[in-house]
């Protein structure tokens, strides 16, 4: 099939190289056709052959930077489309969304969403730029303005049932966060199981008080390998069925050491069984866990409106790392090498790479860890929840590169939907604080291959990926 798709293709060129006239469409579409089967390289080369073609350069500059993105060129990439704004404001919304995800990829995220503002300022009704928007603002914990972005895509005639599990992730983390009951009612009686991420459509079911319907999700969610999920710990709190839920949680918590959602079931599971001493492990790691988002968070929005820190990326993942995101943390430093042009920072981020291939010590001791062998059981515990080591990435490691919708993004989000193992991304999304996900916009603009990890949530294993968003960083 594809060798007659290239018999074709090469007759039709044939065709058009006898007329002079299309001249600069047969390079254009070349370059389409050397795009197409990754030959990007190639692609750039025909590309410049015809920028000053006036007709053609609007297409030419955004294909341009699309190749630029695939291969790592992020900050050429950038130049590029901001040259296709300067070219044509007026008709330049796409353009603007490749630029915002471009931003986003590389964790500038006030960029991402100043360039957004001004895509919904020139188009009020730009759904893919108010879905990114909304992800970004939900990234920094701006919930309610996150929000209002994601009604207004939800409002639109043939859009809520069109919605992508991207969007009802962000949707759905929303509602819980706002804590909007109504607004949880209908989305779980209209498009419940439209809703991929388990653990996030059980939460909505218990906010509406369907406990059995939560139950059934979590039973669903058990495999051979996890025999118990934190939904089913919830479900076991909100019945009273504490004894369950103890022996759950203790289960959980050396296997996700750094996910601070398991430590708040945790503080409400010790609670109601009245067992102060591990009660208060569990709120001290809460705490450290909460203070580390908050430094995380700090980190994402210090770079978020330059593109050349390359010591704040390595910095942010360092954090994402001591969060227990050793994807996220990956995310970050081949970013950090991509942009690192001149290897000026090649040895702080060899440096940052050694530094997050081990895993974190644990930030508290439980009693009933230490106690009759049980700190043993649990090392034993975290070892099988680990496939491989986490991520080494050196200044050698230049896997930041996009994919025809992108460029993968670290993820700096620290509230995106809770999953058993967390991403994008990172995304990918570098990320913000709560992680999110890449906007459905329909097009091919530069939209990342993982949408970044939650600040909340921890891995379970360097490779294991909190993929809410297989399409977003967030800080």
């Amino acid at each position: 099939m594809e060798s007659r798709d290239d018999d074709a293709f090469g007759a039709a060129m044939a065709s058009l190289k006898k007329n002079p006239a299309y001249a600069d469409h047969v390079v254009f579409l070349e370059g389409i056709h050397a795009a197409s089967k990754s030959r990007d390289p190639l692609a750039l080369e025909l590309f410049e052959q015809i920028r000053d073609n006036e007709q053609l350069r609007p297409d030419v500059l955004r294909q341009t930077g699309l190749c630029q993105a695939r291969i790592g060129q992020f900050q050429e990439a950038i130049a590029t489309y901001e040259e296709a704004i300067k070219l044509d404001p007026v008709s330049a919304g796409e353009a603007r969304l490749l630029l915002a995800q471009m931003y986003y990829n590389i964790g500038a995220l006030k960029l991402a969403e100043n360039t957004l503002d001004d895509a919904v300022s020139a188009n009020p009704d730009d759904n893919a730029a108010l879905t990114l928007r909304g992800s970004i603002k939900a990234d920094l914990r701006r919930f309610s303005e996150a929000l209002d972005d994601l009604n207004q895509v939800m409002d639109t005639p043939g859009e809520r049932a069109a919605a992508s599990p991207d969007v009802l992730l962000n949707y759905g983390l929303c509602l819980l966060k706002t804590n909007n009951k109504e607004a949880i009612r209908e989305l779980v009686d209209e498009q419940a199981r439209s809703i991929t991420d388990t653990d996030l459509r059980g939460q909505l079911l218990l906010a509406v008080d369907e406990v059995e319907g939560a139950g059934e999700i979590a039973i669903e969610e058990q495999t051979p390998d996890s025999a118990v999920s934190r939904l089913q710990v919830r479900v076991e709190n909100v019945k009273g069925e504490t004894d369950k839920a103890v022996q759950h949680i203790k289960t959980l918590i050396p296997q996700f050491p750094r996910d601070v959602e398991i430590h708040e079931i945790a503080a409400e599971t010790f609670k109601a069984a009245g067992d102060e001493a591990n009660l208060a492990a569990a709120q001290k790691v809460v705490d450290q866990l909460n203070d580390l988002t908050a430094r995380f968070t700090e980190a994402v929005l210090n770079i978020s409106d330059d593109i050349d820190d390359i010591d704040g990326r390595i910095e942010c993942a360092k954090l994402a790392w001591e969060l227990g995101r050793f994807n996220d943390a990956g995310r970050w430093l081949r970013v950090a090498v991509t942009l690192d042009k001149g290897e000026k920072h090649k040895d702080r981020i060899q440096e940052a790479g050694q530094s997050i291939s081990n895993f974190p010590p644990p930030l508290a001791e439980y009693p009933f860890l230490t106690t009759s062998g049980g700190k043993a059981a649990s090392d034993e515990n975290s070892k099988t929840a680990v496939d491989s080591e986490p991520p080494k990435a050196t200044s050698e490691d230049s896997g930041a590169t996009t994919e025809a919708s992108g460029s993968e993004k670290p993820s700096g989000n620290g509230n995106a939907a809770p999953k058993e193992s967390p991403p994008e991304q990172p995304a990918a999304q570098p990320s913000s604080p709560d992680a999110q996900e890449t906007p459905a916009d329909g097009n091919d603009s530069a939209k990342p291959e993982e949408k970044p990890s939650a600040a909340d949530e921890s891995e379970t294993a360097p490779e294991s990926k909190k993929e809410s968003a297989e399409a977003e960083p967030t800080a």
